[in-house]
């Protein structure tokens, strides 16, 4: 048994030692990403101190890991442990603010969000079976009373075409 654990462990290593093909397409990161609101150059997603409780506005840009489009996942602040939080999640209702805190601390399901291709970004649901994808919430990130002097994003009930619901992941936020 030890001789074909040695010799399984050698052909790991030989195989792992060849050269990786050359992809003529680099990876995509989400790491660093800004949140940029209803496609608005100097608009994004950012939180107002980076500590525990902090409120989350749309003023100047800040960085945050995320995953791709169409999956679901924290948003975290970059280099940081704060996550994007909704709190209690069980008492989720429309008008709830934003915050950052600890991620992976609080109640369950109030960090993790899906980011669709249209734009939103939604409250996943809570996971009713082992290996099951969250369900969406219905409850989207949300710029509070559409006013940009506030600056207050919370969550709202999702709808299609809500320009306050609308937000891009991207390299981009430059001017912020």
């Amino acid at each position: 048994m030890l001789l074909s654990t040695v010799a399984f462990l050698a052909v790991l290593g030989a195989v792992s030692a060849a050269p990786a093909p050359q992809s003529s397409n680099p990876p995509v990161s989400y790491d660093g990403r800004q949140l940029r609101f209803n496609l608005q150059l100097n608009k994004c997603l950012t939180a107002r101190k980076v500590e525990v409780g902090s409120e989350l506005g749309e003023k100047p840009g800040q960085l945050f890991d995320t995953g791709p489009p169409s999956t679901v996942g924290v948003i975290r602040v970059k280099g940081t442990n704060l996550c994007v939080d909704a709190g209690d999640y069980n008492c989720k209702t429309n008008g709830v603010r934003l915050t950052l805190q600890n991620c992976g601390e609080g109640a369950w399901g109030a960090q993790e969000w899906w980011q669709s291709t249209n734009g939103r970004i939604e409250l996943a649901g809570p996971v009713t079976h082992a290996h099951q994808m969250p369900p969406r919430s219905g409850f989207c990130f949300d710029l509070t009373d559409g006013n940009e002097a506030t600056g207050s994003v919370q969550i709202w009930k999702c709808y299609d075409n809500n320009p306050n619901q609308r937000w891009d992941l991207g390299p981009w936020c430059r001017f912020c």
